[in-house]
């Protein structure tokens, strides 16, 4: 792979805060982009052009923590998180919307993780709408048309996912959260607001069961959902449960589970070239994962987080940290990510894709991901360890805003979203930029493989999923400490 440096330029600004985004079918020079407070944008590519198709702030909780005592802030991660369209839409006019609801507007239809009378923070609410067009071509949601497919009691505020895509098997995969707090347990020490009355304090948090959301097949928290929207007869919504899924059938487990033991997928993509489908999994205080996922797959949390065993902190505030030795039951057939990176140096991957566009052919093939403080860009390959890339104009390398999302228009051409702060959000295309090298992440960075880093600082190169047998320095509650990986 030859050394690479990459520009961006701005196409759009204007947003609040992008989340996600999506190209409909026969409109190949837009795209429709998520903003986390409610607006849906059609987005020219062209010449940066936008236009508002739906606002979707009515349906929303109010988006925007009020800490007690306004001592912290916090930022949150509610609010509109997903958008996809149906893969026959320029027949059919239909597009899906995932979003964080009032849990008093309506009743979830999976069933619940909190104990009787407990409250949830708000429902995850999977929606389907028709777009209409005007005379003059201009496309908005026929807001009579909504239908709710599903919707799902979420104990917390955060871990929501967000994801929403269709495979090339035209079925529709939904990224879940473990259901927020921290450490996917019981009893944490969180942010909470036990009164209803939109004041968050600290107090103890609800709604996981033992072992984690995310490793109980009876839940769809901290999972992947894989779900037939023209079907009917689902036991918990208005779709079809795939024939094929992996846990059809199987005593006790939900039917629409496609991967779980996730902990925050908030964005996944799938390659247009392969069919792989790379998952970003926010991490909890020491690593971040990039996984690829499986039919069926388990990927850990939290028995694990990232490739190294994870202990959960218990009734104090703050999170679990990453130990030596499994401090839970370990399930069988855990699969490894491809790529990791510890909080020395980034603090939330963010899921990107792999290049497929014509105009950088030394991207092409690469799985283009990033980090959202600051908004370092990274790429990897199965032949290169995941590696920072330099970017034009920029002394550190870094977007200088925070990365929130990637986006890939209709000719695989890739973008990054995000904002500064709310208000400000902007979309840039990601451009060729010469061929002046890349950066090799630090010491305790990023590991091809789930390898780890070597001595010398250096991010060790493995190909594929390898053997776990290196060790990674890691910094985790500003303490700095070396583990080793699971295998």
């Amino acid at each position: 792979m030859s050394d690479l440096q990459v520009g961006v330029e701005l196409v759009a600004e204007g947003f609040k805060k992008p989340t996600n985004s999506a190209v409909a079918p026969g409109d190949p020079d837009a795209l429709y982009v998520s903003d986390q407070f409610g607006p849906l944008w059609r987005v020219d590519v062209r010449d940066g052009s936008k236009t508002m198709v739906a606002d979707l702030s009515g349906l929303l909780v109010p988006v925007g923590l009020t800490i007690e005592s306004g001592a912290h802030h916090v930022p949150d991660e509610r609010g509109f998180l997903g958008v996809a369209f149906h893969p026959d839409f320029e027949s059919n006019g239909l597009l899906y919307t995932h979003t964080s609801e009032p849990s008093d507007s309506g009743e979830p239809t999976f069933p619940s993780t909190l104990p009787p009378g407990e409250r949830a923070d708000h429902r995850a609410v999977l929606r389907e709408w028709t777009v209409q067009r005007s005379a003059d071509g201009t496309p908005s949601l026929d807001v009579d048309s909504s239908r709710v497919l599903f919707s799902i009691a979420e104990p917390q505020w955060n871990h929501n996912g967000g994801e929403l895509l269709f495979g090339p098997d035209g079925m529709l995969y939904v990224h879940l959260g473990d259901g927020g707090g921290a450490d996917d347990q019981n009893e944490q020490l969180w942010w909470i607001d036990p009164d209803d009355d939109g004041t968050y304090t600290l107090g103890p948090i609800a709604g996981h069961l033992d072992g984690g959301n995310a490793q109980d097949l009876s839940v769809p928290l901290g999972k992947i959902l894989r779900i037939d929207v023209d079907g009917r007869g689902a036991p918990h919504g208005e779709y079809g449960v795939p024939a094929d899924n992996p846990f059809v059938g199987v005593d006790g487990a939900l039917g629409e589970i496609w991967a779980y033991g996730l902990r925050n997928p908030f964005q996944g993509s799938i390659d247009r070239a392969t069919g792989d489908y790379w998952v970003g999994d926010v991490g909890q205080g020491d690593v971040e994962e990039i996984d690829v996922i499986q039919r069926g797959g388990n990927y850990g949390w939290n028995v694990r987080e990232g490739a190294f065993w994870f202990a959960p902190r218990g009734f104090e505030q703050g999170s679990g940290t990453v130990v030596e030795e499994p401090v839970q039951p370990v399930p069988p057939e855990l699969v490894d990510p491809v790529a990791q990176y510890d909080h020395e140096w980034g603090v939330a991957v963010i899921g990107g894709y792999v290049y497929r566009g014509p105009d950088q052919p030394a991207l092409q093939g690469q799985y283009v991901f990033g980090d959202h403080h600051g908004g370092k860009l990274l790429v990897h390959s199965a032949e290169d360890p995941a590696r920072q890339l330099r970017i034009a104009g920029s002394e550190n390398n870094e977007l200088g805003f925070s990365l929130t999302a990637f986006a890939e228009d209709a000719h695989g051409e890739l973008y990054v979203m995000g904002s500064p702060h709310e208000g400000s959000g902007r979309i840039e295309r990601i451009v060729p930029a010469g061929t002046d090298g890349m950066v090799t992440v630090p010491r305790g960075g990023v590991a091809a493989g789930a390898g780890g880093a070597a001595d010398d600082g250096t991010a060790a190169t493995v190909a594929g999923v390898a053997a776990l047998a290196g060790a990674t320095a890691l910094v985790g509650v500003g303490i700095a400490r070396r583990r080793t990986a699971t295998r």
